[in-house]
């Protein structure tokens, strides 16, 4: 099983433990278990937890209850809920921007936008920046807040914005119907109710790249904090001051 390594998993006890995060699934390892023992064992949801019979019986040996891991993946959860919560325990919230910026023009804009996320009057806020063809869905998850920038192309969001929702959706608590089409996020777990905004540049009508867009956010159930920045043509002062105020207020809400 292939892990990402950094993660951290905040257990019952509040400690702060180490452990790895395999797309949506967390592999919890708390100090002073053999590390053989949690091989395989994995929290799929705040009432699933699955794993190998040679895991499952390692655990009980130790003592350790499957109800405790699945308490734990519901207390991971509710950190992305209460930023107030997460830095108590001393975990950062973290906003993560994932833009598509070939053009000087978006490059401007995105450029404002991580720089209003990091003003020095937000306090306690980690600022990660993805380009979209290399954002992950452990990326997504570990964050507690989105801005999400894009050019239009002949109506719709870029191609990489598309693939970064095609190569994360189903992993960060998207579904399918039975149509194969994008349905809304069930549930608490995933990402559901994380704030999110949004900014744009073209040449021509931008409707059809925004609805593309927050489609498929609507159907992670993102809360949308901001309204959307349209930007058509050159990106001037006005523009820049905009893209700005977006990074700042999306920000400002995870420090609150």
């Amino acid at each position: 099983m292939e892990s990402q390594r950094g993660a951290e998993v905040i257990l019952r006890s509040g400690q702060v433990r180490s452990g790895t995060v395999t797309g949506s699934k967390a592999v919890y390892r708390p100090k002073g278990i053999p590390l053989g023992c949690w091989e395989g064992m994995v929290v799929m949801s705040s009432s699933t937890v699955v794993g190998g019979r040679r895991a499952r019986d390692s655990l009980r040996s130790e003592g350790v209850r499957l109800s405790d891991l699945a308490a734990a993946a519901k207390e991971q959860n509710a950190l992305h809920d209460d930023p107030r919560l997460a830095r108590s325990l001393g975990r950062v919230p973290r906003l993560l921007v994932v833009h598509h910026s070939p053009s000087r023009s978006m490059q401007a804009l995105t450029a404002q936008v991580v720089a209003g996320a990091g003003d020095d009057a937000i306090e306690g806020v980690e600022v990660v920046v993805r380009p979209a063809l290399e954002a992950t869905a452990d990326d997504v998850l570990a964050a507690d807040g989105y801005v999400l920038g894009t050019t239009a192309n002949f109506g719709y969001m870029s191609g990489a914005l598309k693939h970064f929702f095609d190569s994360t959706f189903l992993a960060v608590g998207g579904s399918l119907d039975p149509s194969g089409a994008a349905a809304e996020a069930d549930g608490d777990d995933g990402t559901k109710g994380r704030p999110y905004g949004l900014y744009l540049h073209g040449r021509y009508d931008l409707t059809g790249a925004v609805r593309s867009v927050q489609s498929i956010v609507g159907a992670l159930a993102w809360k949308q904090s901001y309204d959307v920045l349209e930007v058509l043509g050159e990106v001037g002062e006005e523009q820049r001051a905009a893209a700005y105020e977006l990074g700042a207020t999306i920000a400002a809400l995870l420090s609150n």
